[in-house]
């Protein structure tokens, strides 16, 4: 029994679909790890916010202006907090382009499938 080959009127077309449907597969992979990344970075980003609250409470109820900070332990500075923001903000508006260049690619691919009806 002979085997049918796919015919597309459309050179290479095949070959571009799947090309196509694995660049979607990577981005989708690659927001997934971004969207994870953006996660971890707002839950410390929570947890230093949160931290200092609770040493500007403790501060008000013993009267201290400054907290000394012990050997070991890191200082975080409005910089810092600022800086981590803008990361996120960064990793935000990569997701989003991904996310656009993702639908896109799955239009492209779409229109190229009905092409071949």
């Amino acid at each position: 029994m002979r085997r049918e080959r796919k015919y597309s009127p459309i050179p290479n077309a095949l070959k571009r679909i799947a090309f196509l449907r694995q660049q979607l597969n990577e981005l989708t992979e690659n927001v997934a790890l971004f969207d994870a990344l953006i996660l971890e970075q707002r839950a410390q980003l929570d947890l230093q916010r949160e931290s200092e609250n609770m040493l500007d409470e403790e501060d008000l109820i013993n009267g201290q202006d400054d907290v000394k900070i012990e050997e070991g332990e890191m200082e975080v500075t409005e910089a810092d907090i600022a800086t981590l923001e803008d990361e996120i903000k960064e990793l935000e508006s990569k997701r989003e382009s991904l996310e656009l260049d993702n639908k896109m690619k799955d239009r492209i691919i779409n229109n190229s499938l009905r092409g071949r009806d």
